[in-house]
């Protein structure tokens, strides 16, 4: 984990970037420069302007402004997290119900096969 953090601050620090080196005004060190490594303006914009889902990219959810063409952020945000959670439990909830089909209902009938089988 220690190895991944300096890769992972580097790569927050290039979204976050991103929208300002669009617009021009990134500055690095008091400096203004127009690009942060292979983020050229023209990149950036690139990165701005690509949507998921009908959302920009660098939309972010502090950014609407409770219009409904905002809440698509929201929409998509609420898909993308519930979404994967229900994938990750649908099959541990199916095997569930498929072994509990298989066995017989509760301790007691658990209990009589042990007594049936002597």
């Amino acid at each position: 984990m220690l190895v991944q953090m300096p890769v992972l601050f580097g790569m927050y620090r290039a979204i976050i970037a991103v929208s300002s080196i669009s617009a021009g005004t990134y500055t690095y060190r008091g400096e203004a420069t127009d690009h942060l490594g292979p983020l050229t303006a023209s990149v950036s914009d690139e990165i701005v302007n690509s949507t998921v889902f009908g959302v920009p990219l660098s939309h972010t959810l502090r950014e609407s402004s409770g219009q409904p063409s905002d809440r698509r952020g929201l929409h998509a945000a609420i898909v993308l997290m519930v979404g994967p959670a229900v994938l990750l439990h649908a099959p541990v909830l199916l095997a569930q119900h498929a072994r509990h089909g298989r066995q017989p209902d509760g301790p007691v009938a658990a209990h009589d096969d042990v007594h049936d089988a002597g």
